[in-house]
């Protein structure tokens, strides 16, 4: 099986090969297009300069035949049929001498024209004639091809150089791009082993070092996720454990007789609405987690909503001495689409909390104001506060702040995390604000109905 180096170093080498070929051909092509007119002109040129420098010499045209076979014969290979068909003028335009004319034989080969080019007096800079050369293009091919030939051995070599230069360079790119991969991949397969992996090194800033950071962020959360769930089955172990316990003692002590009936029933229920309260908090959870449970909207006034939670609390409150006021809440607080039952949960969850961890003698306040497109309700009470070690993970489940400095406070920790769910559920948040020895208030958001 063909790993993703190999396929990357395959299409860096197949995209090399295209392109050296491809650019060979190109430049080679137009060569062969091209090449016969510029030697044809540069041909031309240089007879004139030939020319031009005899005139001066020699101070006419005495020897301009002598002259003209002399050039070709060293600058053109002699065959059968001439390779030069050359025509020069005097300055006044008077031909004196035509190859057309001179020379008997002829070609069926087209002839390429050079263009007219001036015949110059060295001494005087004046023009004293002209020169027009007509080349065979048979002849221009061969010399074509010798060229081609001859600049074709060090192309290959530079181009094998390159090659190889190439191909260096696009395995080290291809090494550098599935590095990160390999390393992806062997942590992943760690992962599966054995639960656990480093964090990956992140050495760039695209995408290959984006994909690393997404996978280190999934690494964290995964750890998270394992810490959460092994304290999760301790936390759920320890509830069911306890009162199991207080159970097997209450049930012990009726079958020895030293608990009376009354006593031990009653606290034996008592202990088993604990459980049954525990594990439907739990099969709750699951199920919002899993997206399955729906809430059952209602359009209702969540003054009325809060007005009924607060008396529902305000007896417990009274027997413990502290006091549930319900602030003044704004007169045209709309209609909120709401769960009834699960919203009542909430805000009842934060008053039990409220009332668990507030001082007696003082008030605990609930008031309800809108802010931009949301109704906020606010729990306040007065007692000890929250300890910062404590505040990031309040909304987590089985979570309990430090219950050495409230020994009597005890719970299932599920309450708050309840509520950010419902909360979220309703397209809402919960958070709080807390100081040590001060106040402590809870805050659920609700987002206004749209028409």
């Amino acid at each position: 099986m063909k790993t993703l180096f190999i396929r990357i170093l395959n299409s860096f080498i197949l995209i090399i090969l295209l392109t050296t070929i491809l650019s060979t051909a190109i430049e080679f092509l137009s060569t062969g297009k091209e090449l016969p007119r510029l030697l044809t002109e540069v041909r031309t040129k240089n007879i004139a300069h030939i020319l031009g420098a005899t005139f001066t010499q020699e101070k006419g045209w005495d020897t301009l035949q002598d002259n003209i076979r002399w050039i070709e014969q060293e600058n053109f290979k002699q065959t059968d049929i001439p390779a030069i068909r050359i025509i020069i003028r005097d300055r006044d335009g008077k031909t004196l001498y035509n190859s057309f004319t001179q020379l008997p034989l002829k070609s069926d080969s087209p002839l390429i024209v050079g263009g007219s080019v001036p015949i110059l007096d060295f001494e005087t800079g004046e023009v004293k004639g002209s020169v027009t050369a007509y080349i065979d293009k048979s002849y221009l091919k061969e010399e074509t091809v010798d060229y081609i030939i001859s600049i074709l051995n060090p192309r290959l070599l530079g181009g094998g150089i390159t090659i190889l230069i190439a191909l260096l360079t696009a395995s080290l790119l291809s090494r550098s791009i599935t590095k990160p991969i390999r390393a992806l991949t062997a942590a992943a397969e760690e992962i599966s082993m054995k639960e656990a992996s480093p964090l990956l090194p992140v050495n760039s800033q695209d995408e290959l070092g984006q994909m690393s950071e997404s996978f280190n962020r999934m690494i964290h959360s995964l750890e998270h996720q394992r810490e959460l769930r092994k304290r999760l089955i301790s936390d759920v172990s320890h509830e069911i454990l306890t009162p199991l316990n207080h159970i097997r003692l209450e049930a012990r002590g009726l079958l020895d007789e030293i608990t009376l009936p009354d006593y031990g029933a009653s606290r034996i229920i008592n202990k088993v609405d604990y459980m049954k309260n525990l594990i439907h908090d739990l099969d709750w959870l699951a199920e919002t987690d899993s997206g399955e449970y729906k809430l059952r909207k209602e359009k209702l006034s969540l003054k009325a909503l809060i007005s009924k939670e607060v008396r529902n609390w305000s007896l417990k409150g009274e027997e413990e001495g502290k006091k549930i006021v319900l602030l003044q809440m704004p007169l045209d607080l709309p209609l909120f689409n709401v769960d009834p039952l699960r919203f009542s949960q909430a805000l009842g969850n934060i008053i039990e909390n409220a009332l668990k961890y507030s001082v007696k003698e003082s008030p605990i306040e609930i008031n309800c104001v809108i802010e931009d497109d949301s109704a906020v309700i606010s729990v306040t009470n007065q007692g000890k506060g929250i300890l910062d070690k404590d505040k990031p993970n309040l909304f987590e489940r089985f979570y309990q702040a430090d219950t050495a400095r409230t020994p009597d406070r005890g719970g299932r920790g599920l309450g708050l995390a309840i509520v950010k769910q419902i909360a979220e559920l309703h397209g809402g948040r919960v958070w709080f604000t807390s100081k040590l020895n001060g106040k402590t208030t809870f805050f659920i958001s609700l987002p206004l109905l749209h028409s």
